[in-house]
């Protein structure tokens, strides 16, 4: 393996540690981090302010919708994991006419060919939907309106995807930081004040305006 590496990594022959490169490496790392734990709280975040503001009921209702639109993830994972990479082999800058931004205008294309017309579809037969899924037309009627704000928010946030990933490429995460503290906070303070189930709601799709 040592051979192997050698052979076709000349750096690695001379067994030198470079700091730069370390320090690049451990600068990136750290904000990728920091940038996915707040994107994990702020995917768990209605559950966590809400299952302390409703009453079980309310929550199970919530929880059924919220399970239901996260399906929509099943169309835009696949897009943002076939194009994070091209965008990251591609050459910078993103300037008009490269590689780079063709690769960014063909993929916010795609992520918006794939993901509207499943998420429009649940927003609009979200009742329809869960009604055939579950058996239960009272917890379809009662949890519609959750469905259309959730599924809504999900497509907003399908839209984010493509140049979160041109971010990602150029190494500047800042911005997304910054974003999803902000998030974090109106998301956070809204479902606090708000215990109405569909107003509680409408604050992911705010949230994931943001």
């Amino acid at each position: 393996m040592r051979v192997a590496l050698e052979r076709t990594v000349p750096v690695w022959a001379r067994g030198a540690v470079q700091a730069g490169l370390i320090r690049a490496a451990v600068g990136s790392g750290t904000a990728v981090g920091l940038l996915s734990t707040i994107q994990i709280v702020l995917s768990q975040l209605d559950r966590l302010v809400l299952s302390r503001q409703l009453v079980l009921s309310d929550f199970g209702r919530f929880s059924v919708a919220s399970t239901l639109s996260w399906n929509l993830f099943s169309f835009i994972t696949p897009v943002f994991s076939a194009y994070l990479p091209r965008l990251l082999a591609s050459a910078p800058p993103a300037t008009a006419g490269s590689t780079r931004e063709r690769t960014l205008m063909e993929g916010s294309l795609v992520m918006a060919c794939v993901t509207t017309p499943p998420c429009l579809t649940l927003a609009l037969f979200g009742r329809a939907t869960l009604c055939a899924w579950t058996g239960d037309a009272e917890l379809a009627e009662e949890s519609g309106t959750i469905v259309l704000a959730l599924a809504l928010g999900h497509l907003l946030t399908a839209y984010h995807f493509i140049p979160q990933c041109l971010q990602h490429a150029q190494q500047r995460l800042r911005p997304q930081i910054t974003a999803s503290l902000l998030a974090l906070a109106v998301g956070g303070a809204w479902m606090s004040f708000i215990t109405e189930l569909p107003r509680a709601a409408w604050g992911w799709a705010i949230m994931s305006a943001i």
